[in-house]
């Protein structure tokens, strides 16, 4: 008898969080060309797909990026938490691992800041500035602000 009102009650409260779950979805379009000692040009598109509940979303993205004629392949699951909110700006932190294919296989788990800016009750617009990531190949730490992690934004819809 108690293990059915122990189930009873965590099946409540299992199905009002996903009550109050919401989907999205969005991406973004990335280009990026450096002309300093390196020349190169990163285009990339990814699009995204998730669920929020409460001051927590879930997702991931999934990217196609051609940089200097290589195409590589990311699968990249995140888990964002929304910190700080204002009206319709907000700030969250993202923390993810990007699985890479482009001829090889690589991982790099990250951690990003970023911001949202809602335009309506249904769109808004992401950004991230920068990451720190680990990066798998290189076997390093480092604080990226190059390539697509310089400054991504996306536009995402809410249901």
């Amino acid at each position: 008898m108690k293990k059915n009102i122990i189930l009873a009650i965590v099946s409540l409260f299992a199905f009002a969080q996903a009550a109050n779950a919401q989907f999205y979805v969005g991406g973004s379009f990335h280009i990026n060309s450096r002309f300093a000692e390196e020349k190169s040009t990163y285009i990339g598109f990814s699009p995204d797909l998730g669920y929020t509940v409460g001051d927590w979303c879930f997702g991931s993205v999934l990217d196609l990026a051609v940089q200097d004629g290589e195409t590589a392949f990311t699968a990249n699951p995140y888990v964002e938490y929304y910190f700080w909110e204002s009206g319709p700006l907000s700030f969250f932190v993202e923390g993810g691992l990007a699985l890479t294919w482009n001829g090889g296989f690589s991982y790099n788990p990250y951690v990003a800041p970023g911001i949202s800016f809602a335009i309506s009750d249904h769109w808004s617009v992401l950004g991230h500035i920068g990451r720190l990531e680990y990066d798998s190949l290189t076997k390093s730490l480092q604080f990226s602000i190059s390539k697509a992690a310089s400054l991504g934004l996306g536009l995402y819809y809410s249901f």
